[in-house]
């Protein structure tokens, strides 16, 4: 008995890790999205526009390229999952929600920076989306546009 417990201590161990890395990663996007959020409202409704002319009622003059960018990762649990998620097909939420925080956080940079700069409005607003380190599931999300003052 003894024996098959000291056999099965690595796999416990590595179990109680893992679990609590998860918690940890759960946690930490919890507190992103609080983040976000805060940052959002203080913020409040910067003007974004995708069209590459100012919408009527919108002043100043185009400037200069603005952008925003993160790189974002998905912890192993999440990798995990998407393993079955692949064989069975479907979609991913795990990977949506990181995706959706990158985005928002890409965002959120572009206009601080703009605001920095005095920017009134950012026109032509783009994301652009790339898969960083080949088998690793990073992605580098990208905002930008042109600040208008």
């Amino acid at each position: 008995m003894t024996e098959v417990l000291i056999g099965l201590l690595p796999i416990i161990v590595m179990g109680i890790v893992y679990l609590t890395l998860s918690v940890i990663g759960v946690v930490s996007e919890q507190r992103h999205e609080k983040d976000l959020d805060r940052r959002e409202a203080a913020i409040g409704n910067f003007p974004l526009f995708d069209t590459k002319t100012l919408p009527p009622g919108v002043s100043g003059t185009a400037g200069q390229l603005i952008s925003g960018n993160v790189v974002m990762g998905t912890g192993y649990l999440k990798q995990f999952l998407a393993g079955f998620r692949q064989l069975v097909g479907g979609e991913v939420r795990g990977y949506q929600r990181v995706l959706s925080r990158a985005r928002r956080e890409a965002q959120l940079r572009m206009i601080e920076a703009a605001q920095q700069q005095g920017a009134t409005a950012i026109i032509n607003v783009r994301f652009e989306t790339s898969d960083v380190g080949g088998m690793k599931p990073f992605a580098e999300v990208m905002c930008y546009g042109t600040m208008v003052r």
